[in-house]
């Protein structure tokens, strides 16, 4: 079976949680915590963005 590949940053945590963002650009930095993920952007004009992301849990 084929399997469609998704573009972006997927985080899978020990206890099954799974979080997906899509990427428009590759992060410098990604920091991954207990509950919630950290991407660092530096952009070419030189400001860095930063995102974050909250790790869903299983339900």
């Amino acid at each position: 079976m084929e399997q469609e590949e998704k573009s972006g940053l997927c985080v899978y945590t020990p206890g099954g949680a799974v979080a997906c963002r899509p990427l428009i650009l590759r992060p410098d930095t990604i920091v991954v915590r207990e509950n919630y993920v950290v991407l660092s952007l530096s952009s070419v004009m030189g400001n860095e963005r930063v995102e974050v992301f909250r790790i869903e849990g299983p339900s």
